[in-house]
């Protein structure tokens, strides 16, 4: 008899907010595989040709602004599909997949420089960020979610790490 796994994928988002001197000024932890990131797997076991990398990096602000009031924030639900407000995406600057005890671990690293997610008002040059997301390139599916709330300034750069627990 086989014995069923349904246990779903874990994750883990690590972002480091890193000053110009190279120092660590924050770190945070959270995250939720969403019911799209179960399909992109799904797809991918049937048609192993498919052009969807799992690759990308949202930033959003669930539609809020620098200074906004962030404590009643909804936490990510397995239904989420996008984020509420994406402002931002970049590639990973590297991805490996590698075994664990009874798992697969996957691990993509995200760099977000000084110049990059900045608020583009010069008045106000800070972004509030609320939420991110990892996702395919073309936006098509949102993987995992996770609440984050940081604020991006052009002083402060984030080293985003992210893994996935198969298994």
């Amino acid at each position: 008899m086989i014995k069923e796994n349904l246990n779903r994928p874990q994750g883990k988002v690590t972002c480091k907010y890193i000053d110009a001197n190279g120092n660590i000024l924050k770190t945070q932890t959270t995250n939720l595989v969403v019911n799209k990131g179960l399909q992109l797997i799904g797809d991918i076991l049937i048609n192993p040709t498919i052009a969807r990398t799992l690759n990308t990096l949202f930033l959003g602000n669930n539609g809020l602004v620098f200074g906004a009031d962030t404590s009643s924030i909804p936490a990510p639900t397995i239904t989420d599909t996008h984020l509420v407000n994406s402002f931002f995406s970049t590639q990973a600057t590297s991805s490996n997949s590698t075994p664990g005890t009874n798992q697969q671990i996957i691990t993509l690293v995200f760099n977000v420089l000084t110049s990059q997610a900045n608020n583009s008002n010069p008045t106000i040059v800070n972004n509030l960020f609320t939420e991110i997301g990892l996702g395919t390139s073309d936006g098509s599916y949102l993987f995992a979610r996770a609440i984050l709330i940081g604020t991006k300034t052009p002083v402060i750069a984030l080293n985003i790490t992210w893994e996935i627990f198969l298994g």
